[in-house]
């Protein structure tokens, strides 16, 4: 169940734009919940509106310390979360316009 999403977008691209190596997203997130995981995606939207997965990633709030340091989250506190999308390599021409 998706109860929340943030999109976030640039205004069309007036050059070619290279997005090589390791991609980490970081949110701070507040809930109710002792736990919940955290989905990121990178997409590269065409001219023509067909949208290209660049790379993605998940994460428990639970593991986000690490897979030997559970922590379940305190309701209500703040805390950080980064998400590795893993390594991507693309040039946005490569994608037909």
């Amino acid at each position: 169940v998706c109860i929340g999403a943030v999109v976030s977008s640039t205004a069309p691209l007036s050059a070619d734009l290279e997005v090589t190596g390791p991609v980490t997203l970081s949110v701070f997130v507040s809930s109710t919940a002792l736990d919940l995981d955290v989905t990121a995606k990178l997409v590269y939207v065409c001219p023509d509106g067909q949208a290209r997965s660049l790379c993605e990633g998940i994460q428990r709030a639970r593991f986000r310390d690490g897979p030997d340091h559970a922590q379940l989250l305190t309701p209500g506190e703040v805390a950080e979360i980064s998400v590795n999308l893993i390594a991507t390599a693309n040039v946005s021409s490569m994608f037909a316009h």
